[in-house]
């Protein structure tokens, strides 16, 4: 439609297809800037797939977070009962160290008596040395169980720092998708928005030569 100005004319245009829902203005009214004169509603059908399309995509979005976290909390588990088995291990290479050291303390004793025997002739000096061989033995079992217990610890300690690795990296990827998802609805209602505009004046003047018609 047009705008009878003080001097010439507003040509006034819709800006996409549509269909004109309601005229607030009939020709000879005046109106002024800015004030709404039509109420346009855009093809439904259009508007109603790109719904549908983020709908699913936000249905697809909210499955991946469910995914996420179940798939954090079953690393946690994961972590968490590996901590426990270590814990486990550790207690037991404890018992068998002090089990040991019993050993060793125990084969030193009996090797310095053989090495009493054998000074004062009781016993031979193959027998003597013998029992020096079998403190090196329990010794170097010893040796091996505690380097066995260093490494358990080190693998407990290695476990215990995934936790807090775990939940934060779980947390980020839930945070990332909950961006995603409340970008989605923004652009939802961006859609719900768009199927209906008002039309306004954009001058102010007498309506004349109004080139549609409601419907």
């Amino acid at each position: 439609g047009h705008l009878a100005l003080d001097v010439g004319a507003a040509r006034i245009l819709i800006p996409d297809p549509g269909r004109v829902a309601e005229l607030l203005i009939k020709e000879g009214d005046e109106v002024q800037a800015g004030a709404p004169i039509a109420r346009i509603t855009y093809d439904r059908s259009t508007a109603e797939v790109s719904t549908a399309e983020l709908a699913s995509r936000r249905n697809l979005l909210e499955r991946e977070q469910q995914q996420v976290q179940e798939l954090g909390e079953q690393q946690l588990a994961q972590v968490r009962k590996r901590v426990t088995d270590l814990e486990g291990e550790l207690a037991q290479a404890d018992r068998e160290i002090k089990l040991q050291e019993s050993r060793v303390k125990s084969a030193r004793e009996q090797a310095a008596r053989f090495q009493q025997l054998a000074a004062e002739k009781f016993v031979s000096d193959l027998v003597a040395k013998q029992k020096l061989d079998e403190v090196t033995d329990q010794e170097i079992k010893l040796q091996a169980l505690r380097r066995t217990r260093s490494q358990v610890s080190r693998d407990l300690s290695a476990a215990k720092l995934e936790e807090p690795s775990i939940q934060l990296r779980s947390r980020g990827q839930v945070d990332q998708v909950s961006r995603q998802l409340s970008e989605l609805q923004e652009s939802l209602a961006g859609v719900e928005a768009r199927r209906e505009t008002v039309i306004k004046a954009p001058v102010s003047g007498t309506v004349t030569n109004i080139a549609v018609v409601q419907g």
